[in-house]
């Protein structure tokens, strides 16, 4: 059986909110032993998953690398939904292909 090799954490959860009662810091995030790539953007309206969120994340789990962008498009409607910054609207290519460079580059690292 194979394990998890990395981990990518996208507009992570970090405040409790009456829609999400649950978040990343309920879990042992110290134990974390994998690559791990905390990816947020900086006008992310989401009260549950604030970008200071990212940093907070970051000093937690040992090692762990981060990505910030900035989005400013979408509707301030919901700013938790897809078609706000917390749902990278506008620059969703960018932000895939960030992820997948990263994930490249550990993969050329590990051979």
């Amino acid at each position: 059986m194979h394990g998890v090799d990395a981990l990518v954490l996208t507009s992570t959860v970090t405040e409790l909110a009456r829609r999400e009662p649950e978040e990343a810091f309920d879990v042992p995030l110290a134990s974390i032993t994998i690559p791990t790539l905390i990816v947020h953007n900086r006008n992310d309206g989401c009260g549950a998953a604030p970008f200071s969120g990212m940093d907070r994340l970051a000093k937690v789990i040992p090692g762990a690398q981060t990505l910030a962008f900035t989005s400013e498009e979408g509707s301030s409607a919901n700013p938790c939904g897809p078609m706000a910054p917390h749902g990278y609207l506008g620059i969703e290519q960018q932000v895939v292909d960030a992820i997948a460079n990263w994930i490249d580059a550990l993969a050329a690292s590990r051979k």
